[in-house]
Formats: C-alpha cells, sequence, structure tokens
C-alpha cells in the first residue's frame, strides 16, 4: 500500500495536478462509454424495434445477482423468427434475440437470448450464457 501512494504522489508531482485530473476524467468516460452511447437497434423497422425494446427489458431477468451488477449495457446482436420454438403462450410468430450484455469500458460479459411473441409483444422464455456461446439453430 506504501508504494501506490509513493506512485501516485509521483505520478501527481510530475504530470501535475491538471493532467491527472483531465487523465482521471477521460478513464472515467471510458469506463461509462456503454452508458453513453445510442442503443444499436435504433435503424430497425418500427416493429422490430419494439421486439428488441421487450427483449432487453426482459433480458435482466435472466441475469443472475452478480451479472445484474456488472452488466451495465445490453445490446442487439440478432432478431430472427423461429419455427421450432414452441410454448403455451404463444400465439404468434417466434422471435428469437439474442443480445450481448457489456460491463465498464464495453467489455462484453455474457451473451442472451429471450423469445418474443409476434402478437403480443410479450417474452416468452430467456436463457443467458457465457460470452462467445454459439446458440444452436433451428433445423426444419
Amino acid at each position: 500500500m506504501r508504494y501506490v501512494v509513493i506512485g501516485v504522489e509521483m505520478l501527481v508531482r510530475g504530470l501535475g495536478k491538471k493532467h491527472v485530473t483531465v487523465l482521471v476524467l477521460a478513464i472515467l468516460i471510458l469506463a461509462f462509454l456503454p452508458l453513453l452511447l445510442p442503443p444499436n437497434y435504433a435503424t430497425l423497422p418500427q416493429e422490430r424495434r419494439r421486439i428488441v425494446e421487450v427483449a432487453i427489458k426482459n433480458a435482466y431477468n435472466h441475469l443472475d445477482s452478480g451479472f445484474q451488477l456488472m452488466v451495465i449495457r445490453i445490446d442487439y446482436v440478432d432478431l430472427f423468427e423461429n419455427p421450432c420454438f414452441e410454448h403455451h403462450l404463444l400465439q404468434g410468430i417466434a422471435w428469437e434475440v439474442r443480445l450481448r450484455g457489456y460491463t465498464f469500458f464495453y467489455i462484453p460479459i455474457c451473451e442472451i437470448r429471450v423469445f418474443v411473441d409476434s402478437k403480443t409483444l410479450q417474452p416468452l422464455c430467456g436463457s443467458i450464457r457465457p460470452v462467445g456461446y454459439t446458440w444452436p439453430t433451428c433445423e426444419r
């Protein structure tokens, strides 16, 4: 601990207080970058954008308590119809929405998949996996 204090004092003396302040602000901006950027699904058609928004709101329900603390942004990755999905509450077409959770400094931390009913816009179920997981595809 003593060496850390000495190192910080040397940094402040060497760079000056103004430069250290600018450096700290730059690091904080980079850390919270996921909160500052606009959503990446804004260019989707309105119907698909609503499906993605429902999925993102529901995705937080599938995160464990540890992930809920670390995930500060969920971004859209992919969206498509899944004819293989069956659920007793399904009334329309099942849309499979694939999302990715990010932590500070825009580091990916998890992959999330949520199924949304196209007719009722209700999330039906979802799951979470580690980064890089390849979701199974429908073979019909």
